[in-house]
């Protein structure tokens, strides 16, 4: 009898440790805590602040990555890839849009730079930068008979991100990015045409690298519908909604609406879309990423020189653009 209550509470002990692996962190399953241990302890942040923008330099990403697999040796490689990538500031929700092979990409990053834009757009269309505080601060009451004033215009934030990472391929003497952009509506916006969102550098691009577009439109009433792009070796495969365009050898950019009609009743909104660009280089490169937003019915087009300076078409009227924080990438 003494042998069988023995069995059965080690037998709840196993179930409790598999159901809540926060808590019993065991093979597969180290605790958030832990990792964040390591991050704090490992991970090398640097925060340059300029007026509301804030960047973030950080270094050892690899050796954080060679101190998880030594704790956690039963880890996968694409639970190992998302662990790094929520420690360098991606979303779970966001890790979950991204393709397997960029998650497992993250084991070969050595550093990484990160900024983040918050953007307000008006009532007039126009699109103006606000702090991280005033963008989070909670609406306030237009007067004391109405409890809360409902803005009735977007709000996003558009990230930007260089990956270093070291590819089987690599080359004596060069750098390899990934260059992430990616914008986020946290409220949707009022104008809802055809955008374009730019990825550009002085560096060479990597036509080595699986450069990638994914967006993710959401809606009330419907189940989202996703979309994806890619291009690898100057090939280009467009999604249903996504176009991807090179214009140069220095910026990849995406076309696409920002709302989806799929019947008279229903509008499903754009909720994520974002860019991957590989590039490699001998020197110092410069990054930037852009977004420019359709006011009226616009036909996206953009340029980018050998400076990664962006240029979009169409006249001021038609379309608003906001450019992230521009930011260089030193050789070693």
């Amino acid at each position: 009898m003494l042998k069988k209550s023995v069995s059965c509470c080690l037998a709840v002990v196993l179930i409790l440790s598999l159901m809540t692996p926060g808590i019993y962190a065991i093979g597969n399953y180290p605790s958030q805590q832990r990792i964040e241990a390591i991050k704090e302890d490992i991970l090398e942040v640097t925060q340059i602040s300029e007026e509301m923008r804030c960047t973030e330099v950080i270094q050892n990403i690899d050796s954080f990555r060679e101190k998880l697999q030594t704790s956690f040796p039963l880890m996968n490689d694409y639970e190992l890839g998302k662990s790094i990538l929520m420690a360098l500031g991606d979303s779970e929700d966001f890790i979950a849009t991204l393709p397997r092979e960029k998650v497992i990409e993250a084991l070969d990053y050595t550093s990484a730079v990160c900024t983040e834009t918050f953007i307000q757009e008006l009532p007039s269309g126009e699109m103006i930068e606000v702090s991280q505080e005033e963008f989070y601060a909670p609406k306030q009451a237009a007067n004391a008979s109405i409890p809360e004033y409902e803005q009735t215009f977007g709000k996003a934030i558009l990230r930007s991100t260089a990956y270093e990472y070291t590819p089987s391929y690599k080359l004596p003497g060069r750098n390899y990015y990934g260059i992430r952009g990616a914008l986020e509506w946290v409220e949707a916006p009022l104008f809802q045409f055809g955008d374009s969102l730019v990825v550009a550098s002085t560096g060479n691009i990597d036509n080595n690298y699986k450069h990638n577009a994914y967006g993710e439109w959401l809606s009330d009433f419907l189940d989202p519908i996703y979309d994806t792009a890619f291009m690898q070796g100057g090939n280009i495969g467009n999604g249903k909604h996504i176009t991807m365009a090179t214009t140069s050898l220095f910026g990849l950019g995406i076309y696409f609406p920002v709302s989806l009609y799929p019947n008279e009743r229903h509008v499903r909104t754009l909720k994520y879309i974002y860019a991957y660009y590989g590039v490699s280089s001998q020197q110092d490169i410069t990054c930037r990423v852009s977004y420019a937003h359709g006011k009226i019915a616009w036909t996206p087009s953009f340029s980018v020189d050998s400076s990664g300076t962006i240029s979009f078409g169409g006249i001021d009227l038609q379309r608003e653009v906001f450019n992230g924080t521009g930011f260089t990438i030193y050789h070693h």
